[in-house]
């Protein structure tokens, strides 16, 4: 502390001492309890409060287990000690101890830790006392998991003066502007930090620096500042910054050092490599010369050959600029072939760029190709590997891989005819290898450009040294790209023959199918070809083309012959008249099916109309157009009543779901007994295979199939036994019985037509239902003397009701019997006297409702007390609801809502 203040304080402790206590605390020490908010000058920063929770008395500062340099109060400026009381913000155990931190403070940030307490958890107030020492200015009271109240100490009582801070720089600190250029500057910020005016009365640099800026400050007001801009001079200098003020610790001086950069250019050139390819007059392309140095750039630019012209000769570049100059290949039309340049570039500073230059000029007797379609050229062949853009042809590395371009037939004279092409590096391991082809004969090595000899931009490669014939030649893909071939004479005719064989599949056909092909000349001059069957029944038009540049189309024409059925099938040929060897062949099949022949391709999702199940039904399922069985003793299939005739046969085809299948086939003729026709055990997955039955004598046939996890679907052949039959819409009464909300038993009756087919020995009804409206119960004469009756056997199967299956069953309310219905042949009626379930079960009574007092009738009767005709849903309303309405997905015991009637489940 300065002079006055040590007076000061000598005195004032005299007089504690003669006086008390009080007087030094009244006079020059200050207590804050922050009930009234925070004094003057002082500020709260982060994550911190003031407020009553945790304080001492009244109001208190307080931080919850923060950062400490991030939580402090910062107080205005002080000296002496500091007297304060604090405990920690939290006891239990998730709290952390608390701890108080007293920083210096610059009015910024904090600086240098003064003194800290003693890590404590607890919730009684602890008293401390910090010795400040020589210190006097702001403080930051830094908090860390504490509370803090009560604070005593001493304002500073020189406080109001100026106070010069160079910010990030002490005094008596150096800096130095590292290696620059002339005129580099640094732009330093003077902070008055005090709380009174700062005046300069001088700033003075040395050494060869100058003030740029700020040089005429004279003052800086309290808590501001201002800028001062120093520049290097021309050459390594050292030097100092004096500051001269009224700040009691003037002059603020700080060293400054730099070292020269002299000036130099940097040469940058846009592109090295300029290719005109070919070309039928002058071409010119500029390229683009920058500058980004920092001195002027001077650039001589040359060319080793007189065919390529540069201009201007030399440039001149500012730095931090560019310039361009202009790259003209001279057109000389005997100058046939590849030309090419380097243009090299030489700047004033630094090293010459080499630009390579290249162009072709085309000999009208021979031939070229420049890839400038962007795809593959007439008369050439390439493997996937090989793409064109940009106009070149491009091959792309793949490892272990081999793919082909392959260009058109070359006539060559002799040794002395020669083929150009350019090529250039596209990937790793570049290699460019030729094979060739004499007068169509095998390939062999023509040579190897190894990548030491490739580069990234386009060189000129020779092929040369020939006997005299016709060629192709061939490039392996190996990571380059081709441009600009030119030499040799095209071979004019030279067809190739391009034909996609596809087999012509014309399926099950009852008259004619037909099917295009198309045919290209991939290569020059015309292609012939023939097209030939070798089975009659299949005919090609027209049998030979003539394909120059726009591809011919053939068509394969199946067409049947009256009476005749079965499968056939042809060989088609196609051969290019230049070369039979190069023929392609594909094949053709058809199958003519009987009109009258039977066929089920099990579209409906239900048993169809004329098959029964011997078993157990469920085991049967009925989707995607297939039937799907799951094996279980006595579980058949069987088909309705075919007619067999001497070389017919039936066909069907069969999946295994999964391996280790079965599939086993029986046969009943006439009615007879059921013969083994066939026994297989599968292994095969997921493709389907056609089954055929055949060479069985003559007679009426069923035939049923029992599996193991196999679909079965598309059969077709014999023909279905005519029914005997008529089928004609008669009646039915009934009362329906179901179970009420009120758990009571309820019942309708009704009347409705009904589809009746009746031939005297077999009677089938199209019974109602609430699952699927075309679904028949089926009964036979019976045989026992008596009354004229027909038995329905028991277990007739109706359709799935959610996910169980339903059944028409006889009961005479114990157990499950057959059904039975007696003829009144005189009133030409059908009279049931038990009850007809629509039950869940074939072997036990669990049903969902009943039928009672059923009679079929073939003129409509007239029943008393029948109000109204029963309306069914159809087979594809099966969404069943509670009777508030509600969808239900599984329903449980009770009455639901199905299609717009009562079901009960029980």
């Amino acid at each position: 502390m300065n002079r006055i203040n040590q007076i000061l304080l000598t005195a004032l402790t005299v007089m504690a001492f003669l006086f008390g206590g009080s007087l030094t605390a009244n006079a020059a020490t200050v207590t804050e309890n922050l009930n009234s908010g925070l004094p003057e000058g002082w500020s709260l920063v982060g994550n911190i409060n003031n407020d009553s929770d945790r304080a001492r008395t009244g109001k208190g500062v307080w931080s919850n287990g923060k950062s400490a340099t991030d939580n402090y109060l910062a107080t205005s400026p002080i000296e002496g000690t500091l007297t304060f009381y604090w405990r920690s913000f939290g006891t239990s155990g998730s709290y952390p101890n608390g701890t108080v931190y007293v920083y210096q403070y610059d009015g910024t940030s904090i600086g240098t830790l003064i003194q800290q307490t003693a890590a404590y958890k607890g919730s009684t107030w602890k008293q401390e006392t910090i010795d400040l020492g020589s210190y006097h200015g702001q403080v930051a009271i830094a908090l860390y998991s504490a509370c803090i109240d009560d604070i005593t100490y001493m304002p500073y009582a020189a406080a109001e003066v100026a106070k010069l801070e160079i910010n990030g720089y002490a005094s008596g600190s150096t800096f130095d502007f590292g290696t620059v250029p002339e005129g580099a500057t640094k732009t330093f910020t003077l902070n008055n930090t005090g709380l009174a005016d700062l005046s300069i009365s001088s700033i003075s640099v040395t050494g060869g620096f100058t003030i740029t800026e700020g040089a005429t400050l004279t003052s800086i007001a309290a808590q501001a500042s201002a800028q001062l801009t120093i520049a290097t001079p021309a050459a390594d200098a050292e030097g100092l910054l004096t500051v001269e003020s009224n700040d009691a610790n003037s002059p603020y001086t700080i060293s400054l050092k730099s070292t020269f950069k002299v000036p130099a250019p940097q040469m940058g050139i846009n592109m090295t490599s300029v290719n005109f390819g070919r070309v039928t007059e002058n071409a010119s392309a500029e390229v683009t010369v920058s500058n980004t140095g920092d001195a002027e750039l001077v650039a001589d630019i040359a060319s080793d050959n007189s065919e390529f012209t540069v201009s201007p000769a030399s440039l001149t570049v500012a730095a931090g600029a560019q310039q361009t100059f202009t790259v003209t290949f001279i057109y000389d039309e005997t100058a046939y072939g590849a030309h090419a340049a380097t243009i090299t570039v030489t700047p004033n500073a630094g090293n010459p760029v080499s630009i390579s230059a290249s162009a072709s000029i085309k000999n009208p007797n021979t031939w070229t190709e420049d890839f400038e379609t962007n795809s593959l050229p007439k008369g050439w062949e390439a493997d996937a590997l090989w793409t064109f853009g940009d106009g070149v042809a491009h091959g792309a590395y793949q490892y272990a891989t081999t793919s082909y371009l392959t260009t058109p037939a070359l006539m060559v004279d002799g040794p002395s005819d020669q083929l150009t092409f350019q090529g250039r590096e596209a990937g790793i391991y570049p290699s460019i290898k030729i094979e060739k082809s004499l007068n169509g004969g095998a390939w062999t090595a023509c040579m190897t450009i190894n990548s030491d000899n490739i580069s990234d931009q386009w060189q000129t490669y020779t092929v040369t040294g020939l006997e005299a014939g016709t060629y192709r030649f061939r490039f392996v893909s190996d990571s380059y790209d081709l441009d600009n071939f030119e030499g040799f004479v095209l071979n004019a005719n030279a067809p190739a023959m391009d034909f996609k064989a596809e087999d012509f599949v014309a399926g099950k056909v009852t008259t004619a199918a037909s099917k295009t092909y198309t045919v290209s000349n991939s290569g020059t001059g015309t292609l012939m070809v023939d097209i030939t069957s070798d089975n009659e029944m299949f005919t090609v038009t027209p049998a030979q083309l003539t394909v120059t540049d726009q591809p011919q189309q053939f068509t394969v024409t199946f067409t049947p012959q009256e009476g005749v059925f079965g499968k056939f099938d042809a060989t088609i040929t196609v051969t290019p008249a230049y070369d039979a060897a190069q023929a392609v062949s594909f094949k053709a099949t058809a199958q003519v099916v009987d009109p009258e022949a039977w066929a089920e391709y099990f579209d409906e999702e239900a048993l169809p109309e004329g098959w029964d199940v011997i078993g157990t039904l469920s085991n049967w399922t009925f989707a995607n157009g297939m039937a799907s069985g799951s094996y279980e003793p006595n579980g058949w299939l069987v088909t309705p009543k075919l007619i067999v005739e001497a070389n017919k046969e039936l066909t069907f085809q069969a999946k295994s779901k999964q391996y280790n299948t079965d599939i086993k086939v029986q046969y009943q003729k006439d009615g007879g007994e059921w013969t083994d026709l066939f026994s297989e055990e599968r292994n095969s997955q997921d493709e389907f295979e056609t089954f055929t039955i055949s060479q069985l004598e003559a007679g009426t046939y069923r035939f049923r199939i029992a599996t193991e996890n196999i679909y079965l679907d598309n059969f077709e052949g014999f023909r279905l036994v005519p029914s005997e039959a008529v089928r004609e819409t008669w009646y039915v009464s009934y009362t329906f019985h179901y179970m009420g909300s009120n758990d009571t038993e309820q019942k309708e009756s009704a009347v409705e037509e009904m589809e009746v087919e009746f031939d005297g020995d077999d009677l089938a009804f199209n019974f109602p239902n609430p699952i699927r409206s075309n679904t028949w119960m089926k009964g036979t004469k019976s045989t026992e003397e008596g009354p004229v009756s027909y038995i329905f056997p028991n277990g007739q199967y109706i359709g799935k009701f959610g996910t169980e299956d339903a059944y028409y069953c006889g009961s005479n309310g114990n157990e499950l019997i057959d059904m039975q219905f007696y003829y009144d042949e005189e009133a030409n009626t059908f009279h049931n006297f038990q009850h007809i379930l629509i039950n869940s079960s074939q072997t036990v009574v669990n049903y969902w409702g009943y039928f009672s007092d059923v009679v079929v009738s073939k003129t409509k009767p007239d029943f008393t007390g029948i109000a109204r005709q029963r309306q069914w849903s159809t087979a594809t309303d099966r969404t069943v609801f509670d009777l508030q309405g509600r969808q239900v997905k599984r329903p449980s015991k009770g009455i639901y809502i199905v299609g717009g009637r009562k079901v009960i489940k029980r």
